[in-house]
């Protein structure tokens, strides 16, 4: 699978070897998963059951985040149309739910993002599907996505403080190591 992206086929295992030696040393990192290109279901579960394994280890992980493909300028895109569009929102909530499903227990933090998904969708209902963080705060300046012709603001945190009382929750500030430094009763 990685080779049709474009990647080289043995950087999943080298990756899960260097956050092994990264956590046998005891520093924390974080895991991601992209999804929405090529692979198959097969695949997202073989990548989430490869980061639990290894969760369940030395608990090196502080957070998970699956985020969806953005196709727009990739070659996987202009190359025959392999990928035309993003995932949509309900495999956006699906992968999710699924992630808090399987680190349940093993890792407390299953972030999603609102850069790639909106405020409503990645923030919002995200919450009620199981993250319990607005992956990428409140960023400024953003260059990642936009090379890929996605439009995203600068979001401030007034805005995740509103729109996380607005689905009822209380919104917490955190520090890069996941510390409530903050809670906004």
């Amino acid at each position: 699978m990685r080779k049709k992206i474009g990647r080289p086929p043995m950087s999943g295992k080298e990756w899960l070897s260097v956050m092994e030696t990264a956590h046998s040393m005891g520093i924390k990192t974080s895991a991601t998963m992209m999804f929405g290109h090529l692979e198959t279901s097969r695949d997202r579960a073989r990548h989430l059951l490869s980061i639990l394994e290894l969760q369940k280890k030395y608990h090196g992980f502080l957070s998970f985040t699956p985020w969806n493909f953005e196709p727009g300028g990739t070659r996987l895109q202009k190359e025959g149309g392999k990928v035309t569009y993003r995932a949509g929102g309900q495999e956006v909530l699906r992968n999710i739910a699924i992630s808090r499903i399987v680190f349940s227990g093993h890792l407390d933090t299953i972030q999603s993002s609102w850069l790639t998904n909106g405020v409503q969708m990645g923030g919002q209902m995200a919450i009620l599907y199981g993250a319990n963080d607005w992956g990428g705060g409140t960023i400024y300046d953003e260059r990642v996505i936009p090379a890929t012709g996605k439009q995203v603001g600068n979001l401030r945190k007034e805005t995740i403080i509103s729109g996380i009382k607005q689905i009822g929750m209380v919104p917490v500030e955190r520090n890069n190591r996941y510390e409530v430094i903050r809670e906004y009763t």
